[in-house]
């Protein structure tokens, strides 16, 4: 949601404040990194940087609440197969590693890109959706680490030990 505040408002307001935000921006934040779009420069700026610092945060919440309910998981770990549910978990890290490591150590120019990755950087609300998704992504990369941690002691480590004793 406040990404699509600002990518809804920002274009509607003044130059003076216009450029007071970018110097604001260049000056104490990141700056061309992730996904943007030079055709919504100040916005995807916004946004890019909104991304680089609610996504640890978010991911920190997630992971919270996962060990909560850690009870939960290990009952649904006895359900299922142990190498399936790794297997997606890993696969699933794979992605989120990909898509953090874009958006916090690359630039990826979106309204220049091929055709499929064009329309995220030519309308605000398209990259309002891409821009989500990489924050989601982002958020449930500490949740997969741990998914992976805790399948792979109660489903492996931990029978292996009992066999041992």
């Amino acid at each position: 949601m406040p990404m699509l505040l600002v990518n809804l408002i920002v274009p509607l307001i003044g130059e003076p404040l216009h450029t007071a935000l970018e110097h604001f921006l260049d000056a104490y934040l990141v700056d061309d990194i992730g996904f943007w779009s030079s055709k919504l420069p100040l916005s995807s700026k916004i946004t890019t940087n909104y991304i680089a610092l609610t996504g640890p945060i978010a991911g920190a919440i997630l992971l919270f609440r996962n060990c909560k309910r850690i009870d939960t998981i290990k009952k649904d770990l006895q359900r299922n197969s142990a190498i399936k549910i790794m297997a997606t978990a890993f696969a699933f890290l794979l992605l989120c590693l990909f898509f953090a490591h874009q958006a916090y150590f690359n630039s990826v120019d979106l309204a220049i890109r091929n055709e499929k990755l064009r329309i995220a950087g030519q309308n605000f609300l398209f990259y309002t959706l891409f821009s989500s998704s990489i924050l989601l992504y982002i958020a449930f990369t500490p949740v997969c680490i741990f998914l992976l941690m805790v399948c792979f002691y109660y489903r492996i480590i931990e029978p292996l030990a009992k066999k041992v004793m």
